[in-house]
């Protein structure tokens, strides 16, 4: 009851807040819906229906063929879950949750090998994470920085090797027709993206209510939302940038702990949390090097 009491609170106290600075909310919800048309939209969208048909195509076996033995001796992982590996690393883990979903949604992976899995696939969009940071730092260090996040997901992914370790699941995929597979795909991920959309928008109105913009400011502000943290360093020095863009980008931000908890139902959020605060560490240790340089 006591819970129920402070949750009405918060929500009161965010109504009135969307009341009294309107101007903010319209302001913050549409440069949320002008960072997914131009940023996120074009880049999810394809990927998540290529991601599909791909499996539907069983492309997905091909693959978890032929990485099995060596991502078995690094994670002891199952062999359906290669490919997710694979994915993440070239498309991001906004497209790493679509892929679990649809692997399990086709019985081919299960619950305890979604919730190892997901620890060390944190991988963000390499282009997306180049562009941006070439522009915000330079192209160099948006390279040391991507190889950075590679890194320190493959030490997690070590360390939780003994972690859920599981039995592959050998059942085959059941191909569908081209035509009923991509517009169940189109049906299935325009909803998955809406809640992506909401999501950055709740997320974004909520940070800049609540936080300013000093660094402790812009620091909360990226853990709440990375895209939108990354958007806001660059007036800031260069040793400063790099650690909020590695603190931001191995965090991945609450709004995408949202889409995780919302698209995976039975993940165990706290290891995964776990896992996100283990990767900033990891990440900022291995970024020391480049820190000396400046």
């Amino acid at each position: 009851m006591r819970k129920n009491y402070l949750y009405t609170l918060i929500l009161l106290f965010l109504f009135f807040e969307f009341i009294t600075n309107n101007s903010l909310l319209i302001e913050s919800t549409n440069s949320s819906i002008i960072n997914f048309k131009n940023n996120l939209l074009p880049t999810l969208f394809p990927i998540f229906i290529i991601s599909d048909l791909l499996i539907n195509y069983n492309f997905s076996i091909i693959i978890n063929n032929l990485c099995y033995k060596m991502f078995y001796k690094l994670f002891k992982i199952d062999k359906n879950s290669c490919f997710i590996i694979i994915l993440g690393i070239l498309t991001g883990y906004s497209n790493t949750f679509n892929i679990i979903l649809n692997l399990y949604d086709k019985k081919l992976i299960d619950d305890k090998s979604i919730n190892k899995i997901i620890l060390f696939t944190n991988f963000i969009n390499p282009l997306y994470l180049i562009t941006v940071l070439s522009f915000i730092l330079n192209h160099n260090i948006a390279l040391y920085i991507l190889f950075t996040s590679y890194i320190s997901n493959i030490i997690i992914g070590i360390i939780y090797r003994n972690y859920n370790v599981n039995k592959s699941i050998t059942l085959s995929n059941k191909t569908e027709p081209l035509f009923i597979c991509l517009v169940s795909s189109i049906k299935k991920n325009i909803n998955n993206l809406l809640v992506i959309l909401g999501i950055n928008i709740f997320t974004c109105i909520i940070s800049n209510i609540i936080f300013g913009n000093s660094i402790l400011g812009i620091l909360f502000k990226g853990l709440i939302d990375f895209t939108n943290g990354l958007s806001i360093i660059n007036n800031l020095t260069i040793k400063t940038k790099i650690i909020f863009s590695i603190i931001f980008i191995s965090f991945g931000g609450i709004n995408t702990h949202l889409q995780c908890i919302n698209l995976l139902k039975n993940v165990n959020y706290i290891k995964y949390l776990e896992a996100r605060i283990l990767q900033m560490i990891i990440s900022l240790i291995i970024v020391i090097p480049l820190l000396m340089t400046y």
